[in-house]
């Protein structure tokens, strides 16, 4: 699941260029918000994964997939698919407060998981 994770990072470049190319454009808004999506599904599955490895320190991994930001994630990227139709704009809008909320209320204890 790694290298799944790691190949999607490797994808932002090519997403953010195109987007930054043309920010009006309905497939490079979508791109990236698929892109950004899937980056985001592998590191939930990653962490089950992590959690399920390791049942010592499983309730402290597992921290990082608290249902309150898993429900603002999963609200943000269906607001975002519906609203990038018509603004796609919107995809740079929405996944840039989806990054703040997780550099303001970072998971508890996160730095000091293992």
């Amino acid at each position: 699941m790694n290298i799944g994770w790691l190949f999607f990072m490797s994808l932002f470049p090519v997403a953010t260029g195109w987007i930054s190319e043309e920010p009006h454009s309905r497939a490079a808004a979508y791109f990236y918000f698929l892109i950004f999506a899937v980056w985001g599904i592998t590191f939930y599955v990653m962490v089950a994964i992590l959690a399920h490895d390791n049942p010592k320190n499983s309730k402290r991994i597992l921290q990082m997939l608290r249902p309150k930001r898993s429900l603002f994630e999963l609200a943000s990227l269906v607001i975002g698919v519906v609203v990038i139709y018509w603004l796609p704009i919107m995809a740079l809008i929405i996944l840039g407060i989806n990054i703040i909320f997780w550099l303001v209320f970072p998971p508890k204890g996160s730095d000091k998981l293992l």
